[in-house]
């Protein structure tokens, strides 16, 4: 009499099954490549920061973000501009592996400055943008190319504040 195959056809059907099963785990089309978007959070100041006095003109005043990024192996690039102009860009590195930045990305300005964005009196907007990759003019740069040839976007978020200079610059600082 012939020795059955029945074992081996039942582990294969075992085996179809749980690979057919493996493609329920990971998400459907190209989200499992999809980045997500790195975010401001925690401003100093508050917005809108008002200057009133010639004694606050002359005083250091600094702008900084928490940055966080749930991607965690991402580099944040940031810039700051002042009235639509490039004042300060850099990179936030992460070797702590947490998704909340140790190194907050800041501008610190003194208003009254000769070269300031901030010496005349007047509303001014300062904005930073935060991205997780490179920053041409003021637009993030997409990331990879997918194997069909589509991009992987770059995340940014953009963030602003008022500033209200109401006196006019003194002629010189102490």
């Amino acid at each position: 009499m012939a020795p059955r195959r029945r074992p081996l056809a039942a582990c294969q059907l075992l085996a179809l099954g749980a690979l057919a099963c493996a493609g329920c785990f990971l998400p459907p089309g190209d989200t499992f490549f999809a980045n997500r978007s790195p975010r401001a959070l925690d401003s100093s100041p508050p917005t809108p920061v008002f200057i009133p006095s010639t004694s606050q003109l002359c005083s250091p005043l600094e702008f900084s973000v928490s940055a966080a990024d749930p991607d965690l192996e991402d580099l944040l690039r940031y810039r700051f501009f002042a009235d639509d102009e490039l004042v300060a860009e850099g990179v936030v590195f992460n070797p702590e592996q947490r998704a909340t930045r140790a190194v907050r990305p800041s501008w610190t300005v003194v208003p009254a400055k000769k070269g300031s964005p901030f010496a005349a009196e007047g509303t001014h907007v300062l904005e930073l943008l935060l991205a997780d990759a490179d920053i041409v003019g003021r637009v993030p740069v997409p990331r990879d190319r997918l194997l069909d040839g589509g991009l992987i976007p770059a995340g940014s978020d953009l963030l602003r504040w008022l500033v209200d200079v109401r006196s006019p610059p003194p002629a010189g600082c102490p």
